[in-house]
Formats: structure tokens, sequence, C-alpha cells
């Protein structure tokens, strides 16, 4: 792009369709959140004293003259170059009205159009060729011991399995014999927050072969829902808590033919801040009420299964804190919260995270939360625990893997 090289040139401007607004993060600051209405772009947070910057991109100004006005105005002091790198990544992120935008646009539109979401997994979390992989989750498998009662539903991790695997064999080892013909997926939408829920009628593709959505269901669904249920699917394009998920179900049940639910869903914060519990914003309910109603109908022998992790703290995920020293008070704090899980009390699991204000990032808040609102088991177990340590980043994640019954 020749205005990142001559300042002089001026800069395209900020795409007119973009979603600007403000919050307050979680350490008191102004935030900035950008979106992008049709998904063609992940969704972006910059503090709120870039707000005058941004309003300065209007395809007139150059880098220059840019650079020029927030120096005088005192509201930022920058330097061309720092500028330059910075509209460098807008651009790539699709935010800027250039040709990088318009071929992003053009591959979400294929993908738009596609009946089947390709896996983005295979070859980097997991092994791409078939026999590789499934020796790879035979020998993740193999690390529990199968349940002799399968579950009514779990909660999975959705770790990177060059990390994290071995909590993923208890959950699936938890419904290895099970009946099901039908699971019902609840996973962690981290791309995308244009809807609450997020469900796809497309099929997903690994290299163990198609998982069937089952589309007949999920019409059921989106007719017994009483509110707009989102029909833009692009938060599936990115996003790996699904497909993680979906190849050990794939080996598990390789011999039996099943179908899913394949349902994102999106951020809980906005009930943290109002004071409420999900469920008594009606959506929530009545979409939980939906899947249920639905799956109970059809007769189908159903497992439902939330994929979501738990903690995410350290410098890579914003805080101003080395995440290794606080390792031992996050394993308490994640113990209050799998307890609240495995009593089925999904209320107060919601509020022991709204009363911190979701310090620790728990990523399987809402997948977590609507899994117990819809299946409402009797019981829950805990069957395993984990943090992942990354020290180069000064940073961890914790998750688990629980069984329902």
């Amino acid at each position: 792009m020749k205005f990142l090289i001559d300042f002089d040139i001026a800069v395209p401007p900020l795409r007119n369709d973009i979603e600007i607004f403000t919050f307050t993060g979680t350490d008191g600051d102004q935030q900035l959140y950008l979106s992008c209405p049709q998904g063609y772009t992940e969704a972006l947070t910059l503090p709120a004293k870039l707000a005058s910057l941004l309003e300065l991109l209007n395809g007139i100004n150059s880098i220059s003259v840019i650079t020029s006005i927030m120096n005088q105005t005192g509201t930022l002091q920058v330097q061309s170059e720092g500028l330059a790198l910075f509209l460098k990544d807008l651009d790539e992120l699709g935010y800027l009205q250039t040709p990088t935008f318009y071929r992003l646009k053009e591959n979400i539109q294929r993908f738009q159009s596609s009946g089947i979401r390709p896996a983005i997994c295979a070859g980097g979390a997991y092994p791409q060729s078939v026999r590789e992989l499934s020796e790879f989750l035979d020998g993740i498998m193999r690390t529990s011991q199968e349940l002799t009662i399968p579950a009514r539903g779990i909660i999975a991790p959705h770790i990177d399995l060059r990390v994290g695997s071995t909590a993923y064999a208890p959950a699936y080892n938890a419904i290895s014999k099970s009946e099901a013909d039908l699971f019902i997926i609840f996973a962690t939408s981290h791309y995308a927050n244009y809807d609450l829920f997020i469900p796809t009628t497309k099929d997903f593709e690994t290299p163990l072969g198609i998982v069937e959505t089952d589309r007949e269901l999920l019409s059921a669904v989106r007719h017994s829902f009483p509110f707009k249920l989102t029909s833009n699917d692009i938060a599936h394009k990115p996003e790996h808590s699904i497909e993680l998920e979906l190849i050990f179900l794939q080996h598990c049940f390789a011999r039996k033919k099943f179908t899913i639910l394949p349902i994102l869903v999106t951020s809980f914060h906005s009930f943290i801040k109002q004071g409420i519990l999900p469920n008594e914003h009606p959506p929530v309910k009545e979409f939980a009420a939906a899947v249920r109603n639905v799956v109970e109908q059809s007769g189908r022998n159903a497992v439902y299964i939330s994929s979501g992790d738990l903690a995410h703290i350290g410098r890579k995920f914003g805080d101003q804190f080395d995440a290794e020293p606080v390792l031992p008070t996050l394993q308490n704090e994640d113990e209050v919260l799998l307890n609240s899980l495995a009593n089925c009390n999904h209320s107060k699991f919601f509020k022991d995270i709204a009363e911190v204000n979701d310090k620790w990032k728990i990523c399987g808040l809402s997948p977590n939360y609507m899994m117990l609102e819809t299946l409402q088991p009797e019981r829950g177990e805990i069957l395993y625990y984990e943090q992942w340590n990354e020290r180069e980043q000064k940073s961890a994640v914790s998750y688990a893997s629980l069984a329902f019954y």
C-alpha cells in the first residue's frame, strides 16, 4: 500500500459499515469495541483514546496530516512510523476500504455460499492424515477409563490439543458407550458477538469425514424460538471450539451414524453489567426451552456438550501481572466454579463469575450456562482439571472435564 510508504498520500477511509461503541474494561479503562455487522472482519478492541484518530480516517487525510493534527491537539502523541504500523494492522484486519478488505469479503462470501464448514485446525492442533489422527486420538483416549454409565452431558475443553490433550479423554470416555445419535453442542464464540446464539446449517468437514448438521431439528428450533435467530453463520468460519469436539465424536462413534446441532454462544458480559442472571433475559430462557423441547419431541437419543475452557490470565490476555505466581489462587477460584457446575447450579456459577466482574476471563461461561440451562441434569461429576502455564508468555489457561447425569 503506497500510503504506508509515502506519508503524504491520503489514507483509505475506515469502512463506513463498522460499528463502534465504548465500554469499560475489567481494569476500569474506557475501551472501543469495533465490529462488522456482516462478519467480514473479526471484532477489535482498542483504547478509547484512539477514537479521535479513527475519526480522521476519512479518505482525505494522509499519515502526515493525521500525525500533525493529533500532536497539535494533544489528544495523543503519535509518530508517522508508528501510525503507519497501526494502519497496516487495521488494513490487514479488513477495517480500511482497500483491496485487502474486498479480498476478505470475497473469501467470506465463498464460505457463506458453501454447505460445508472446512476444518481449520487440521495440520496444526491435530494431525492432517487420517491414520495419524486416529492414532493420535487413540493415544489420548487411553489416558483415562471408560465410564460404565454414559453421561447425558459433558463439559469438555477446547484447549489446543498440543498442550492439553489429556483433558479431553475423561469427558469423551464418559459418553463413549452412549447410544446417542444426536449431539447438541454449545460452544464459545471467540471471534464474533453479533447475536447471542449463532447456529449453522453447514456440515463440518474434518480429516475423518463429514459430520452432518441436523437441519430439520435446527429448523424446528428456529420455528419454536419466539425471537429472531440469526442466519449469519460467518462466526463458524474461524472458530475452533466445535471442530475440536467433533474429531472426538467421530473417533468414539466411528461406526454409528449421528448428527449434531452446532451452536456458538457469545458473551454474557451484558448480563454481568446489568446485574441479572442470563435466564432472566427472555431470549436466553426461551432458546434453552426451544432446544430442549425440540430434542425431546424428536425422540432422539441426545447428549449435550459444552465446549468451554476456564480462566485466561497473564500478560498474553491483557493482565498487568505474570500468571505463574497466581496459579495456586486460580486453582482455588476454579474449584469454586467447578463445584457449582458439578452441583448443577449454573446460577451460582454465573454469580461467582459476575461478583468479580469475570476477572479470570472464563471463556466457558456462556456455553456451560446454556448447556445446564437446557439439559437440566440432576447431578454432575468433576473428571479432570489442569492448568497450562505458558511461561514464555507469562500467561496461563485452566480447563476441566465434567460429566452430567
